[in-house]
């Protein structure tokens, strides 16, 4: 996630970013990352939410998270049912996308206590999202060719991510 602060008048503006990489970009940080594990350097989580495709940060932001967005940043509702109420949805649904976009770290989630029961409130801290797309070509031959680099260590792209995966969990 990428935050950024802009003049609006005289009220910062908040700005939650998605960005959208090729997917020759995604395999060449993929690959970079692999190598430097590999010779047992240290690597530095990079913060953000990226995907490879506008297909894929559509499905996260589809127009029913939008809503829901839009109604917890403007109207505040103090728990999931009455956010569910407000949006005319299931409680469980909206439960199971507020989840999501928390995974995301679109909203945050707070529980809070009220007459014997727990209820989930959520807060959007941004004022707007913003999706950028790079005008890059999508290059098939560029990701073959690290995929080709990947193999030379004996392991398939599949398996060079599961030991990514593994390590970063140590």
């Amino acid at each position: 996630m990428i935050v950024s602060k802009a003049k609006k008048g005289d009220d910062a503006v908040r700005t939650f970013e998605i960005r959208i990489k090729t997917t020759k970009r995604a395999l060449e940080d993929f690959a970079h990352t692999f190598e430097a594990l590999k010779a047992g350097e240290r690597v530095k989580s990079k913060k953000g939410v990226y995907f490879t495709s506008v297909k894929a940060a559509r499905n996260l932001l589809t127009a029913e998270r939008i809503r829901l967005l839009s109604l917890i940043h403007n109207q505040g509702p103090r728990s999931i049912y009455q956010l569910a109420k407000l949006s005319n949805r299931n409680p469980k649904n909206v439960y199971e996308d507020i989840k999501l976009l928390e995974r995301y770290g679109i909203l945050r989630t707070s529980l809070r206590t009220h007459a014997s029961r727990t209820q989930r409130v959520s807060e959007v801290p941004y004022d707007e999202i913003n999706l950028r797309i790079p005008l890059a070509a999508y290059s098939k031959s560029a990701a073959a060719a690290i995929r080709a680099r990947l193999a030379q260590t004996g392991r398939t792209f599949g398996e060079s991510a599961r030991l990514v995966r593994e390590d970063r969990q140590r």
